[in-house]
């Protein structure tokens, strides 16, 4: 079946359609839900990639 499996948007591998993280690159997988907008652009960061600032602030 086609449904078992995804592709990363981060580095394109093929993974397991109930994976939550890509075991490539550790890009998270997130579901979409009915009360989350569509403006989703910092969770689609691969983990790490969050920086902060000198106050120790995050920014994407």
């Amino acid at each position: 079946m086609d449904n078992e499996f995804k592709f990363c948007p981060q580095c394109g591998a093929k993974v397991k359609a109930s994976a939550k993280f890509c075991p490539k690159c550790g890009h998270r997988f997130v579901e979409m839900t009915t009360n989350q907008s569509d403006d989703q652009s910092h969770t689609d960061l691969p983990h790490g990639s969050r920086k902060k600032d000198n106050d120790g602030n995050q920014f994407f």
